[in-house]
């Protein structure tokens, strides 16, 4: 049974109703009560977040990995745990140090 509570706590039942009942919800769950400038500042700001943080990712993907941190690594494993896409397990990896 599909039913929804308006804003003043009557039950819907009808589809569409529901549907726009939904719909409101979501305008003023996700309504930010900014200007659109206001709207247009943040979204610059995400973006140029966003740009630094991918910069600096690629730079440290830049750096080699050395075998004493892959070691120090599978040591850290816990055997028994699920192995990961790669599908091998964590007691291999470790009887192979």
């Amino acid at each position: 049974m599909n039913n929804l509570k308006d804003t003043s706590g009557n039950i819907i039942n009808e589809e569409n109703e529901i549907l726009v009942g939904w719909r409101e919800y979501f305008e003023e769950l996700l309504t930010t009560g900014h200007t659109e400038e206001e709207n247009d500042e943040e979204q610059t700001e995400r973006e140029r977040n966003y740009h630094l943080l991918a910069t600096r990712t690629t730079q440290e993907l830049e750096v080699e990995i050395s075998k004493n941190e892959v070691i120090k690594a599978i040591e850290k494993m816990t055997i028994g745990k699920a192995p990961g896409i790669d599908e091998i397990r964590t007691y291999i990896q470790k009887r192979k140090l």
